[in-house]
């Protein structure tokens, strides 16, 4: 594995709390894989109690599917996540991969322990009979979305010609011992036998922690910023969704199969519901598991109890519909927090290949996308409070449609949600990034981000009653840049009028449309002020690397040099190393050393001696007379090139040309 260390320069602002420049250390797969895209999936978490956050990094792309793990202290790889269980046989002796990990790998709060560790055996359960006391280091949550389920009896092995439904993991962040193994509902599981359905239970799976990165507690998985926390209730905080004192879960099925047709199970109102007259619609579906049946159960239990589920409330496709196909509703979670006031925090479902209109699709506006805020709290542990309709638990209470609806922009998509953006300033409330990474601009696919109110119903003054607020577009725009393909919360890093409330990192991931053009970008992370949608600091691609996929990952390490400045991890899933694709990641410290002096100008040079006159032109001597001498100024010639004045607010490039 090679680990190198360079400097890094940034167009930069000079803003209190942002470094001059970071320096990159590359991090490579120690099993580099031909189209592995080691990177597309990337989290952090302090998982050796040094106080440090490490980096996990997932390659997915091929094979099983792995997770590497990485001391963000000195960047050495410290162990390596396979999957926790084999899928069994097919009927001709193949064995299907797992798939763990593809794309995404995350981390929440300390729920329990494993002091046992996994032993000898076969599996990577944990070794003691039930899940341990917390440690204080935070878990690892992966889920291996093609593992074969016995759907009636899930404590049996899975026969030969069982469907690859998926399942979801909690491990251990001290260990890697897996501490609980989750299903989907054995309800669910028949369903999506019965219409041979491969739902991809597992794939994304999250805690709905809400709180803006700072320097938090590192047992709450909160230490990913720098600078004092905002207050935030417990279960925000933690993701507790139904106040029992334990994070929470939610785990998704982007291919969950509905039955369409006014009989069949898809949501009321929905196009497959309603417009479709038979058939099956790949809808997919969500569900909240609770931490309290988590932490001291037995380790060999299988969680397939749910505490509540969220159908996608506008599932498309069935025969006789116009819609494209899948909707992908659940294909990512974004956290945002408690937004209704019941101190517990919601979650944001996007549906990124929903076509518009969402309940009559039209098939000139496929694949447009859209969003729906869910009402998090569970209310098993006490009485629900006294506020407004939709606030059952997984209720939707707003749905966020494109401000600008293209075809195939697939507004909300993207590959990694990150942390939550916290208040971005339109009010106190926590507010919401949802990224449009293939909007067209002046080019295809150039991307952008939209910032919305975090209040369901608006608020402030304007038609809209700042509904939508900002617009983040990349400063150098490009064709392909699919800018907010990669997307994060960092917290307040810069203080004063200028820069009011949060800031957050985006990035792109370079896929589509994948012409050569755009195959050739050189892309970089831009550190924003979103309520201004500034450029504060922007971080190149160390490698310059063409059509890399820089910033397709992003993630927040908090402090990791000691110097109070944020440190981030950012990765590039298409990057050509000892094998082509294999894909990179970069851990990038801050570096606030000042920049050394210019070199002195040469002073001017001595004008020649003037050539003395002919003896025949020799004038009378004459008394010498004092001469005033200009003084010569010293100057730096402008150069060709590309500079920024973003301190005044020009976010674009001023070329200057010629000398």
């Amino acid at each position: 594995m090679l680990i190198t260390t360079i400097a890094v320069s940034t167009a930069a602002a000079q803003q209190p709390g942002l470094p001059r420049t970071y320096d990159a250390q590359r991090i490579d797969s120690p099993n580099p894989i031909g189209g592995g895209s080691f990177g597309w999936g990337i989290s952090s978490a302090d998982l050796t109690g040094d106080g440090k956050l490490d980096l996990l990094v997932a390659q997915s792309q091929t094979g099983r599917g792995q997770v590497f793990v990485y001391d963000g202290a000195t960047g050495q790889n410290i162990d390596t996540i396979d999957p926790p269980e084999r899928n069994t046989a097919n009927a001709n002796g193949s064995i299907p991969d797992e798939v763990l990990s593809f794309v995404y790998i995350e981390t929440m709060p300390d729920i329990g322990s494993c002091a046992a560790g996994d032993g000898p055996d076969a599996d990577k359960l944990c070794d003691q009979a039930n899940v341990g006391p917390g440690d204080g280091i935070p878990e690892i949550l992966a889920g291996a979305r093609s593992f074969k389920v016995n759907g009636d009896n899930n404590n049996i092995p899975a026969a030969a010609n069982a469907r690859q439904i998926g399942r979801g993991y909690v491990i251990d962040g001290r260990t890697r011992a897996v501490l609980k193994r989750i299903d989907m509902p054995r309800e669910d599981r028949l369903t999506q036998e019965a219409r041979s359905a491969s739902p991809q239970f597992g794939r994304v799976m999250i805690s709905p922690q809400a709180m803006a990165p700072c320097a938090g507690l590192a047992s709450e998985n909160n230490n990913a910023g720098v600078g004092p926390c905002p207050f935030t209730p417990q279960a925000v905080r933690i993701g507790d969704l139904d106040g029992g004192g334990q994070p929470d879960i939610v785990i998704t099925a982007r291919s969950f199969s509905e039955s369409a047709g006014p009989a069949g199970s898809a949501a009321p109102g929905s196009d497959c519901k309603v417009n479709a007259t038979a058939g099956n619609c790949s809808a997919g579906k969500a569900w909240a598991y609770s931490g309290e049946a988590i932490a001291g159960s037995p380790v060999q239990d299988i969680l397939d109890t749910a505490m509540f589920s969220v159908q996608n409330p506008d599932a498309q496709g069935g025969t006789g519909s116009n819609a494209n196909g899948s909707t992908e509703f659940g294909g990512n979670l974004l956290r945002i927090g408690d937004v209704n006031g019941d101190g517990r925090p919601e979650f944001v479902i996007p549906s990124r290949n929903a076509d518009y209109p969402l309940r009559r699709p039209d098939p000139t506006f496929r694949d447009v996308g859209a969003a729906y805020l869910v009402n998090g709290a569970s209310y098993t542990t006490g009485n629900p409070p006294a506020v407004t309709a939709n606030t059952t638990a997984g209720a939707v209470q707003a749905t966020y449609i494109s401000p600008e609806p293209q075809p195939r922009s697939q507004f909300s998509g993207n590959f990694n949600g990150g942390r939550a953006p916290g208040d971005l300033g339109s009010n106190s409330l926590p507010d919401l990034m949802l990224p449009s990474p293939l909007q067209n601009g002046n080019s295809p696919d150039e991307g952008r981000v939209y910032v919305f109110n975090g209040e369901p119903n608006g608020a402030g003054g304007g038609a809209q009653g700042s509904f939508h607020f900002a617009t983040l577009r990349d400063p150098e725009p490009k064709i392909g840049g699919n800018f907010g393909g990669g997307i994060s919360g960092v917290g307040d890093l810069v203080g004063g009028l200028e820069n009011p409330a949060n800031e957050v990192i985006v990035g792109g991931f370079t896929f589509d449309p994948f012409t050569e053009a755009s195959q050739s970008n050189i892309t970089s992370l831009r550190i924003m002020n979103a309520q201004t949608e500034r450029t504060l600091l922007s971080i190149p691609d160390p490698d310059q690397a063409r059509g890399s996929g820089f910033g397709v990952g992003i993630t927040p390490m908090g402090d990791l040099n000691g110097d109070g400045k944020l440190d981030i991890a950012a990765s590039s899933y298409l990057y050509n190393g000892v094998v082509a694709g294999q894909g990179r990641a970069y851990i990038f410290r801050s570096n606030d050393t000042p920049l050394p002096e210019p070199p002195a100008a040469p002073p001017p040079a001595a004008p020649p001696a003037a050539a003395p006159p002919a003896a025949s032109e020799t004038a009378p001597a004459t008394p010498p007379v004092a001469t005033a001498t200009r003084p010569t100024s010293a100057f730096t010639a402008l150069r060709p090139g590309s500079c920024k004045n973003e301190r005044t607010g020009t976010s674009g490039p001023d070329r200057l040309r010629g000398t």
